[in-house]
């Protein structure tokens, strides 16, 4: 039985995404298999400490190459006080097949198409990442084996803005991220939107309990009232983003919806006047309901088709 840690409950919540689309589990396995431990013309090995992460790549063998390919599972080795799980594929037809299904023109495609690199960033998150739990300190990171395979990562996270760079640790090269709000983006980039959510919610309170020690007349219930509004306004724009997309919905309710997202401990007063146009605490109200009527709607309708 493994311990359930947060870097786990984001992969888990990866699996899901990628398990939605084709394309995004060919682009995923690509990410596993050159994360992994070796990927070459002789072997191709996958291990990790996470047993589901072992049956999610071989699943993926299963589904995308018709049964044609079956990784040989090794015996468990005891490592510190876990188990190590992994598989090999030594067969020269089978990693012909695997190499010729990703050949250079498919590379390339998942490394520009921005729908498939968030899918091979997961497989890539998935096999060599983690992060911390959000009442630690923020940090999460890639161990690759290799700097041109940390500069692919990152080069990845700065096209998406992330404020990550590369250091070295003994023989291997750490992408790392310890900016909350870059950490944030790229999980909800690779399909963790839940999880980006809980570190939301986290923040909320870290904030919220900072100003209450600064403002010693802080009325406790105002501030539980503020976080669950904060909370469920998030959630809404959210809910509109993934759905809809921010860049569709009217201006003056995207940026109301940035400026909440970006800054979930402000209140109504403090994100009118942040406004390009200010307005009052009751107007940036009156836009929050609308975003979350769209949210509402989208849910209904969602309850409907079931």
């Amino acid at each position: 039985m493994i311990f359930i840690s947060f870097s786990n409950e984001v992969k888990k919540e990866i699996f899901s995404f990628i398990e939605k689309n084709d394309e995004r589990k060919f682009a995923c396995l690509y990410g596993i298999l050159l994360y992994g431990k070796k990927m070459s013309t002789d072997i191709i090995s996958v291990q990790s400490e996470n047993p589901d992460i072992i049956c999610f790549t071989e699943k993926l063998f299963s589904e995308l190459f018709q049964n044609r390919i079956i990784p040989g599972r090794n015996p468990e080795k005891k490592i510190r006080n876990s188990l190590l799980y992994s598989f090999d594929i030594k067969n020269k037809a089978e990693l012909s097949e695997i190499f010729d299904f990703y050949e250079t023109e498919k590379r390339e495609k998942i490394l520009v198409s921005r729908n498939l690199k968030c899918a091979f960033l997961a497989g890539a998150f998935i096999i060599c990442g983690s992060v911390n739990s959000p009442d630690k300190e923020y940090h999460l990171e890639f161990k690759t084996s290799g700097e041109s395979k940390a500069e692919i990562i990152l080069d990845i996270l700065m096209k998406i803005d992330a404020k990550a760079k590369i250091s070295k640790r003994k023989n291997s090269f750490i992408v790392y991220l310890k900016d909350s709000e870059s950490i944030e983006d790229v999980l909800t980039y690779i399909g963790a939107r839940q999880c980006t959510l809980e570190i939301m919610n986290v923040k909320i309170e870290k904030n919220l309990r900072n100003r209450a020690n600064r403002m010693c007349n802080c009325d406790t219930a105002n501030i539980a009232k503020t976080v669950n509004a904060s909370i469920i306004q998030i959630q809404d724009i959210l809910t509109v983003d993934r759905e809809i997309g921010l860049e569709n919905i009217p201006a003056e309710l995207r940026e109301v919806a940035m400026i909440r997202l970006n800054n979930s401990d402000m209140t109504l007063r403090e994100i009118g006047e942040s406004l390009e146009n200010p307005i009052s605490r009751s107007g940036v109200n009156h836009r929050l309901k609308k975003i979350s009527e769209m949210a509402e709607q989208i849910r209904s309708e969602k309850n409907e088709k079931k």
